[in-house]
């Protein structure tokens, strides 16, 4: 039930992701006032854009040689 959560919940999936990368338990990640949960959603959400238009590029380069 838990892994179904976690598999189809994008807000349960990063919770799990916040608290791995943090080093916190998942009840600590819970407890974070709102708006620092949010810049940390918006923190990871801007690195993997960033990261995708990097792949991208690499593509992109790799085709053209």
């Amino acid at each position: 039930r838990l892994k179904k959560k976690i598999e189809n919940d994008q807000d349960t999936r990063f919770i799990y992701f916040l608290a791995e990368q943090l080093h916190k338990t998942v009840g600590e990640i819970m407890n974070i006032p709102v708006e620092e949960y949010n810049g940390w959603v918006q923190y990871y959400t801007i690195k993997s854009e960033e990261q995708q238009k990097e792949l991208n590029k690499a593509k992109m380069q790799g085709k053209r040689r």
